[in-house]
C-alpha cells in the first residue's frame, strides 16, 4: 500500500481485543458502542453468507463419506487445520461481490439514494443446494447458525491457557497418528482419469484437467530424480 500510495479506512467495533495501533497507511475507525448488530457489513450478512457456504462443503464431503460406506467418526479423521484453512479461503471467494455491496449499502455507507436488494437471497441459493427436503433444509440451517452466540474472544486465566495448549498437543498428535497416506503416482493419474470421463459428456474443464495431469507429472518426474549432494553447492 506504501509504494502505490493507499489510503485505507478499516472500520472495527469496540470489541476488547481490538486495540488502536499506530498504521502509516490505514486510518482505524471505530464503529459506536452496542452498534456492531446493526452498522457492521460483517454482521448484516457476509460472515452468515460465508458460513453457508463453508458448511456446505462440510455436508457434501460428509454425504459423500458416507454414500462409500464410511462413519461419522472416520469422517472427522478426514480433517485437519489445513483441510479446514483450504475450505475457509474457498468459502470466503465464493461470497459474491454483489452480496458485499449490497450488505455495505444496507449499513448505509454510501450517502445517494439507493434500492437495497433481499441480503439472504445468496445465503439462501446455498441452502437449496444442499437438500430440496423441508426437514434437512431446516436442519441445515440450524447448522448453519449453530454458533452465532459463541464468544469469539474473552480473558483467559493461566490455567485455561495450560488446558487449552494441552487439548491441542492432544489433537495434533492423534491428527498425526490418522494422517493419511499420499496416493501413488498410478493412483493419481487414475483419479485424474475418473475426473475427465466424468467431465468430458458436458466438456467442462477439459483444459484444466490437462493442466494438473501436466502438472502432477512434472513434479512426480523432479521426485524420482535422486540430489546430489555436489548439486546443494550450485550457483
Amino acid at each position: 500500500m506504501q509504494s502505490q500510495n493507499r489510503k485505507v479506512i478499516l472500520f472495527i467495533d469496540n470489541a476488547a481485543p481490538h486495540k488502536p495501533v499506530s498504521l502509516k497507511n490505514v486510518e482505524m475507525f471505530y464503529l459506536p458502542a452496542n452498534t456492531t448488530s446493526i452498522v457492521q457489513p460483517l454482521d448484516q450478512g457476509i460472515i452468515h453468507t460465508f458460513k453457508a457456504y463453508y458448511r456446505q462443503m462440510i455436508v457434501r464431503k460428509q454425504l459423500l463419506l458416507l454414500e462409500k460406506g464410511n462413519t461419522v467418526e472416520e469422517f472427522k479423521k478426514t480433517f485437519n487445520l489445513l483441510t479446514a484453512i483450504h475450505m475457509i479461503k474457498r468459502a470466503c471467494w465464493m461470497v459474491k461481490p454483489e452480496t458485499i455491496a449490497n450488505i455495505f449499502k444496507k449499513c448505509q455507507f454510501v450517502k445517494e439514494s439507493f434500492e437495497v436488494k433481499e441480503l439472504s437471497q445468496e445465503a439462501d441459493g446455498i441452502v437449496e443446494l444442499v437438500n430440496s427436503d423441508e426437514f434437512l433444509h431446516e436442519e441445515y440451517l440450524n447448522f448453519v447458525h449453530c454458533d452465532d452466540k459463541l464468544p469469539c474472544y474473552g480473558e483467559s486465566t493461566d490455567v485455561d491457557i495450560i488446558a487449552e495448549a494441552v487439548s491441542g498437543a492432544e489433537a495434533l498428535s492423534e491428527s498425526s497418528e490418522n494422517e493419511l497416506s499420499i496416493p501413488t503416482k498410478r493412483e493419481v493419474f487414475d483419479s485424474i482419469n475418473v475426473l475427465r470421463k466424468a467431465l468430458k459428456p458436458s466438456n467442462s474443464f477439459m483444459q484444466e484437467i490437462e493442466d494438473i495431469e501436466q502438472y502432477y507429472f512434472s513434479i512426480s518426474s523432479i521426485k524420482n530424480v535422486q540430489s546430489k549432494i555436489t548439486d546443494f553447492f550450485k550457483n
